[in-house]
């Protein structure tokens, strides 16, 4: 059931797709949630950048139960299908709640927690009186909380650190906050081997398939704006003619 999703990209919310999916069809998730719970509870104006819309094909105003809610829902769905999901957020105040909530929920299922140091600094909280944004979680959960990794491609050594500075080279004017391709391709090639499934249910500009095709792994991808599909389908089709993309 599975192989005629395979190398494919949706243009449809993720959890539609997933409800789609068999149990345990999947090897690994790499993704990250956008941070649509900030219109009421930060006051959204429409001429004002405090709690305004970026996402404009859907409900970017949720109440933050309602968002956290669904972010649980989410994290439910992806380990139901998937051997280990990477669970990208920032500490933000838009998401505390929400992975406060992750952390508690879900302690059984927390491998380990990875802190993605950022090549540049946000100086934008810094001007208004805050500290400047240096890291991001990415939450590692599987089908258990042990700290090994029966599934796995690590060097002969054995080591993956937990702490690792990604450096992002290509931005899009679409879409500010996508990964870096070093940061997938880590995930991807620790975490599975050669042909696995990887899926990124809120797909972006496609970073996480284009490092799938690299690495010589299959690939699922939902995205639900459909600006960022179009973008998102355009880049595999690249990746796929030349059998790699280097970014």
């Amino acid at each position: 059931m599975i192989e005629q999703y395979v190398n494919k990209i949706f243009n449809m919310d993720c959890l539609k797709m997933m409800k789609q999916l068999p149990d345990n069809c999947i090897d690994l998730i790499i993704t990250s949630p956008p941070y649509n719970s900030g219109g009421k509870n930060l006051g959204y104006q429409p001429n004002s950048t405090v709690g305004q819309k970026f996402y404009g094909e859907y409900d970017d105003n949720m109440e933050e139960k309602e968002y956290s809610d669904w972010i649980i829902n989410v994290i439910g769905e992806c380990l139901r299908v998937s051997r280990y999901v990477f669970w990208n957020m920032q500490f933000i105040r838009n998401t505390r709640s929400s992975i406060f909530n992750l952390q508690n929920i879900y302690k059984q299922n927390i491998k380990d927690i990875f802190i993605w140091e950022k090549q540049s600094l946000s100086n934008i909280t810094a001007k208004q009186g805050g500290l400047a944004k240096g890291w991001e979680y990415v939450f590692m959960l599987g089908r258990d909380n042990l700290s090994t990794f029966n599934y796995n491609n690590f060097p002969e050594n054995g080591y993956v650190p937990n702490i690792k500075t990604w450096y992002k080279n290509i931005y899009f004017k679409e879409h500010h906050a996508t990964f870096t391709i070093e940061m997938c391709n880590y995930f991807i090639n620790y975490f599975t081997k050669k042909n696995d499934i990887v899926f990124d249910p809120f797909l972006g500009m496609a970073t996480v398939c284009l490092s799938a095709v690299n690495l010589g792994r299959r690939f699922i991808g939902t995205e639900i704006s459909k600006q960022y599909f179009d973008i998102a389908t355009e880049r595999i089709k690249t990746a796929q003619s030349q059998g790699r993309l280097d970014l």
